[in-house]
């Protein structure tokens, strides 16, 4: 059931976003990523201002796990596990992080860089300034 899921989504991909001006876009394979592991929210900057876990009141930590599985961590509780996808495509040393919002038709897009390989920023792609940092952790969650 999975197999077929992930085999779906590839080819809505390959759909969606097609080949356009020599543009070549290929689902990566995250299981030697180096997005796999796990990573502590620090920041998030928007229009209006800066969040951060002092701010909020919250810490967010995620778990990119290589079999397409993302853990969401509030507080050091699981609060949310999603799948995820990783789009590379031929023009921009940036991916496209997709992770499932509502359901199997219903993904979210975010721009990410990983920087020295300790550091990940995330971009909403919602036309406005919305950028979060993250930066490795080791596992400090209960599984």
């Amino acid at each position: 059931m999975r197999k077929r899921f992930v085999l779906f989504i590839i080819t809505l991909l390959v759909v969606c976003f097609g080949c356009k001006e020599e543009i070549i876009k290929v689902v990566v394979p995250p299981v030697q990523h180096p997005i796999i592991g796990w990573w502590e929210w620090v920041e998030t900057q928007n229009m209006w201002g800066i969040a951060t876990p002092d701010r909020v009141g919250y810490t967010q930590t995620l778990n990119f796990r290589p079999d397409s599985l993302l853990d969401i961590y509030r507080n050091d509780t699981l609060a949310q596990q999603k799948d995820y996808l990783i789009v590379k495509d031929s023009t921009s040393v940036l991916e496209t992080l997709l992770i499932e919002a509502g359901g199997r038709d219903d993904w979210t897009a975010l721009s990410m860089y990983i920087s020295s390989r300790d550091t990940l920023i995330l971009d909403a792609q919602i036309g406005e300034l919305e950028l979060s940092k993250y930066v490795r952790t080791t596992p400090q969650c209960e599984n």
